[in-house]
């Protein structure tokens, strides 16, 4: 089930017993407080999830403050169907409206921008304190016109809610992609306080204190101004430096990567073929055949050269001895004469 930005009104009681809305008026769509739901039936995950733009003064433009709810909050969630609805409801949705009661286990967290909260004007601040009363409220009840939204998948996401298996939505938590990627920040703490509301707190448009306003209030509410300005700024900072540690790393990442892929191409280049290292040995080879052909004919060379050494002097030799024999021999001559 998926419910995309549709047009809410958003319900609850204060502390004091008096029913609070949070919702915007008017026909302007860029300023309506829309909610969106999801929820994966097979996997038992769901988040809800408020949205109200806002006018801050360090935002030249419009931003949409957050109100996540996740699945593993939810302790209960009711679909009414009665036709009975407030007039401030049917006025801003309509008389075709879903309403969705709520019991979390824990109050919904508020995402804002890297940015100061402080709003531009009063009914911005009236806006941006309606969403911190409530990311502090376990109990409310949020109305919305989706005509596509078929009472069946509600009533599906109820039960899974009545039996607590409701699990947060996968990257629920991830805020880095928001605000054009540069990332959201959950407010807490002192951030959820509200200014003093005594007849003299000073407006909105003006930090400094009216007459009226005693001059212990204005100090407190300036310097809790001051502080959450100076936190904003100083988170903003933050973020600043590490997304542009993150971008070096990478570049330093991508720059290493490229060399040592041209390095092994290189390497990989130098590297001899198979043809080549087969031309290399045959090279080798065809040289050494040379080789062993020149010295076994330089062998036979010397064989023969020495051979025909051997048997001139033996042939010499064997002259000489048979020249001594025929000097040393009688010789006898015997002539006959014919009778």
């Amino acid at each position: 089930m998926y419910v995309d930005t549709a047009r809410a009104v958003v319900e609850w009681v204060d502390a004091d017993g008096h029913k609070q809305y949070l919702h915007q008026p008017g026909d302007d769509v860029s300023r309506h407080v829309t909610v969106s739901i999801q929820y994966d039936a097979s996997a038992n995950t769901a988040m809800l999830k408020l949205r109200a733009p806002v006018d801050l003064k360090a935002s030249p433009k419009r931003m949409p403050l957050y109100l996540y709810v996740h699945g593993d909050t939810i302790k209960s969630l009711i679909h009414d169907l009665s036709d009975a609805r407030p007039a401030i409801v049917t006025s801003t949705l309509g008389h075709a409206s879903h309403r969705l009661q709520l019991s979390l286990a824990q109050p919904a967290h508020l995402i804002a921008p890297h940015l100061s909260t402080v709003p531009k004007n009063k009914p911005q601040g009236e806006m941006i304190d309606s969403l911190k009363l409530l990311a502090q409220e376990t109990l409310f009840t949020v109305y919305f016109a989706y005509p596509s939204l078929s009472t069946t998948s509600l009533e599906s996401l109820c039960n899974a809610a009545a039996a607590q298996l409701l699990k947060p939505l996968q990257g629920a938590t991830d805020l880095r992609s928001l605000y054009g990627a540069r990332g959201g920040r959950v407010l807490e703490g002192v951030e959820l306080c509200l200014p003093s509301k005594g007849p003299s707190l000073p407006s909105y448009d003006e930090a400094a204190s009216t007459n009226s306003a005693s001059p212990l209030e204005s100090v407190e509410t300036m310097m809790f101004r001051f502080r959450q300005e100076q936190q904003a700024y100083l988170e903003a900072q933050l973020q600043e430096l590490r997304t542009s540690v993150t971008a070096d790393m990478e570049k330093l990442k991508t720059e290493a990567m490229e060399h040592i892929t041209n390095r092994l191409n290189d390497f990989e280049n130098s590297l001899p073929t198979e043809s080549d290292v087969d031309n290399q040995i045959s090279q080798h080879v065809g040289s050494f055949e040379n080789l062993m052909d020149v010295k076994i004919d330089d062998c036979v060379t010397s064989v023969k050269t020495e051979l025909e050494e051997f048997i001139d002097d033996e042939v010499a030799t064997i002259e000489e001895r048979v020249m001594d024999r025929i000097r040393e021999s009688n010789w006898t001559l015997h002539l006959n004469e014919a009778a």
